[in-house]
């Protein structure tokens, strides 16, 4: 997995370095869908499972974008199935020049959500770091790469577990202007 996010963070920078840029000016609206891979690190999430984000994002300035993105996870852990649902406050910036059809980013998120399994739901808040890059067709459909870092803290009758969760994906993104 360490090997995954090494290579993840070399593309990135090499991408970086040679990225044109798409017109990510204020006022640029975009979707993206992601399906992610997760392994869970930490007491509270000693698992894997697969995760869908839905993400709306407008920009506020050039290469800035503020918008949230949805998680939707059922997993299995110890023969108990959990649902999990969230919502992340995100920001992203993104870098390149002004003409191209591969850009990185990088985002930072804030959120909450609910745990559940059988008749239990527990609430939990969010923290999540992400990076990919975003690979055009042309000026708006593509496809991106991700791998973001989420650390959460869940409570359970009065006890705070702690846990993050590592995550690879892959998406869709399109551009409105």
């Amino acid at each position: 997995m360490k090997k995954i996010v090494l290579l993840l963070i070399c593309l990135l920078i090499t991408f970086s370095a040679q990225a044109g840029t798409f017109a990510v000016d204020s006022g640029t609206v975009f979707f993206s869908g992601e399906l992610y891979y997760e392994k869970g690190i930490g007491d509270a999430y000693d698992s894997r499972s697969l995760l869908i984000a839905p993400g709306f994002h407008y920009f506020l300035f050039r290469k800035f974008s503020v918008g949230f993105d949805l998680h939707l996870e059922s997993f299995r852990q110890n023969g108990t199935e959990y649902n999990q649902t969230s919502a992340l406050i995100m920001v992203q910036y993104f870098m390149g020049k002004k003409s191209g059809l591969i850009f990185p980013y990088i985002g930072f998120g804030f959120g909450g959500g609910a745990l559940s399994f059988s008749s239990i739901s527990q609430d939990y808040k969010s923290l999540k770091i992400a990076t990919g890059i975003n690979f055009l067709f042309n000026d708006y459909i593509g496809l991106k790469t991700v791998a973001s870092y989420t650390y959460d803290d869940v409570k359970s009758s009065g006890v705070t577990r702690s846990g993050g969760r590592l995550r690879i994906g892959a998406g869709i993104v399109i551009f409105l202007f």
